[in-house]
């Protein structure tokens, strides 16, 4: 019988492609450094270079993650909201309920780590239709946003949609809803319980960087950024990371990333983008390290590697 989460992680496979794909696009118009501003009451997220305006969508919350505490609140449920804020990622409860997926119909979950929160977008993101998503750090919490090319959607023109689509025999919905849609891969590339990591202590808060939780997120982020058919040739992937510390705002540190991909079946070497979720947690790591010890970080370097005994992360910095 097929569970609740298996139906998840199926979506999840199916889409998680094409959200990739939206994310590399996004990478084209902004980078990791601009600054974000959003605008809780017009709706739109602009994206600064200096003083220019490099782009201006607008937006709207997929959801509220608490990384002391582990919750995700959905956007669609949060009362704190504007309307117009949750008008199309509301499809995700009824897609949910359709499809009978209770975490995208529970309006608060308990999460383990950021890379969910992050899988909950992406899920969210596929079905709003929008154009990318992007995280917003708030104080001790960070807001998950979709964005979208054109004006802020209003009660009214989703309504005058639902009854053009009713009066053409179109469901307002227009992904199929019985049971999936159809999934072109049935299996997420990488499960949860696949990392083998190198003899470590146990973790604790004042447990030296690179911690064992960093290697595996950085090996995770690390493996997101391959492009799907790279991800089935892997035999060594490395990351080197430099890092600028900022001159202005705290945080603001800037990275010169390089990863390289050395096939399975020996072929050439590879250059492989960046992507923002892996340049996010090398800035979160750059943070860490400065608050615990005043010292951040100069270099990182980081090398995935498949083995007879699945992938082993080597994680390493320079200070």
């Amino acid at each position: 019988m097929t569970t609740s989460f298996d139906k998840f992680r199926k979506l999840l496979a199916a889409y998680e492609d094409e959200v990739q794909r939206k994310q590399h696009k996004m990478g084209k118009r902004v980078d990791p450094r601009d600054e974000a501003q959003p605008n809780w009451s017009t709706g739109y997220l602009t994206f600064l270079r200096g003083q220019t305006v490099v782009w201006s969508p607008s937006f709207e919350l997929i959801g509220t993650y608490a990384p002391a505490t582990g919750s995700w609140l959905w956007g669609w449920a949060d009362p704190s909201i504007e309307a117009k804020l949750k008008t199309r990622v509301d499809v995700v409860r009824s897609q949910g309920a359709q499809w009978g997926i209770d975490v995208m119909t529970s309006e608060a979950l308990t999460i383990e780590n950021e890379q969910q929160a992050w899988e909950l977008a992406t899920i969210t993101t596929a079905l709003a239709r929008a154009d990318a998503m992007y995280r917003i750090v708030d104080g001790e919490q960070q807001r998950f946003v979709a964005l979208f090319d054109g004006p802020p959607a209003s009660r009214s023109s989703t309504s005058m949609r639902a009854i053009r689509e009713s009066q053409m025999g179109m469901h307002a919905v227009s992904i199929p809803p019985n049971p999936l849609p159809a999934l072109s891969r049935q299996n997420t590339p990488m499960p949860r319980s696949g990392w083998q990591t190198a003899p470590s202590g146990p973790a604790s808060s004042t447990e030296a960087e690179p911690t064992r939780e960093t290697r595996q997120q950085l090996a995770q982020r690390l493996y997101e950024a391959l492009p799907y058919v790279h991800q089935q040739q892997l035999g060594v992937v490395t990351l080197m990371a430099r890092a600028t510390p900022p001159n202005g705002p705290v945080g603001s540190v800037s990275l010169d990333v390089r990863i390289t991909l050395r096939p399975s079946h020996g072929g050439a070497e590879l250059t492989i983008p960046t992507t923002a979720a892996l340049n996010d947690a090398l800035v979160a790591l750059w943070m860490r390290c400065r608050d615990r010890n005043g010292t951040p970080y100069k270099f990182a370097t980081a090398k995935l590697e498949q083995t007879p005994q699945g992938l082993v992360p080597h994680v390493s910095l320079e200070w």
